[in-house]
């Protein structure tokens, strides 16, 4: 369908429905190269624990692997290496232009499915440009795992280390810390302000919810010509964001509506994680 959307668009809750979906049309035979990818996985874990614990255990000190092993996982907080994709996603990846182009109206578990079907019936050989790249990349992975447990970070294949990477492995644009300038308000975010003053007393007494609630109901009773002014709020606010970038990247630093440098601010520290 033309409105259908992608992989990437969809919500985690989304993805892990059309998996499923794909996961239990699969065939028995199917599954069982994941399973033995799987298992093949767990031993490598296995075997990597074991080996950090002899090491760590090399003098007689009791408690000494396991102090090894929570030094290793604090210094590897953080951005991980990208795991090895396998050769079948590689597969699915380059056959998938190919099924679009026949099936334009298949939905994401639909090309899933061919790609598994077609996989199924390649030959040893077909598959072994795929196994190549799985293998490759394995490699990669292995390089970068080491480097992040020796040295507390990796540098991927762009050269980039993954100190001034985002969880996404994207470069960071600026360095970690550094005060942002707040992100452009959408014209519905104006608007969500603009009824929250005018009514301060009325929700006063009201829960967040009901008055968020109360608010996306008479924004979406709202006609386009009354949405105008929230419009022009919002490309306003957009202006304002583009000029505090622009300063950030010219000077390092950029001066926030009543004049202070954002160097001057405090930095937003993250939230401690639960203790489990």
């Amino acid at each position: 369908m033309k409105n259908m959307p992608k992989f990437n668009d969809l919500t985690l809750s989304e993805r892990a429905k059309v998996i499923s979906e794909s996961w239990s049309k699969l065939t028995a035979e199917q599954k069982s190269q994941y399973v033995e990818m799987a298992n093949n996985d767990k031993i490598r874990y296995q075997n990597e624990v074991a080996a950090l614990e002899r090491k760590a255990a090399g003098g007689s000190q009791k408690g000494a692997a396991a102090k090894a092993k929570v030094a290793v996982e604090e210094k590897s907080e953080g951005i991980k290496p990208k795991k090895p994709l396998t050769a079948f996603l590689y597969f699915g990846m380059q056959n998938r232009t190919k099924v679009m182009e026949q099936n334009p109206n298949f939905k994401v578990g639909e090309v899933a499915k061919a790609n598994g079907e077609a996989w199924a019936k390649m030959t040893d050989e077909e598959k072994k440009p795929f196994q190549d790249m799985n293998a490759k990349d394995a490699e990669r992975f292995e390089k970068e795992l080491k480097q992040l447990k020796e040295l507390g970070y990796f540098i991927d294949a762009d050269g980039v280390k993954s100190t001034d990477m985002d969880k996404k492995h994207r470069k960071l644009e600026f360095p970690e810390g550094t005060v942002m300038p707040k992100k452009k308000a959408t014209a519905y975010m104006c608007f969500f302000r603009d009824y929250h003053e005018v009514n301060k007393e009325a929700c006063a007494n009201v829960r967040a919810p009901e008055t968020a609630k109360k608010i996306g109901e008479a924004w979406a009773a709202m006609t386009d010509e009354q949405k105008e002014k929230y419009e022009a709020a919002s490309k306003k606010d957009g202006g304002r964001y583009d000029d505090q970038i622009n300063q950030l990247k010219k000077n390092g630093f950029f001066l926030t509506e009543d004049g202070t440098k954002s160097t001057d601010l405090p930095q937003k520290t993250k939230r401690a994680k639960k203790q489990s």
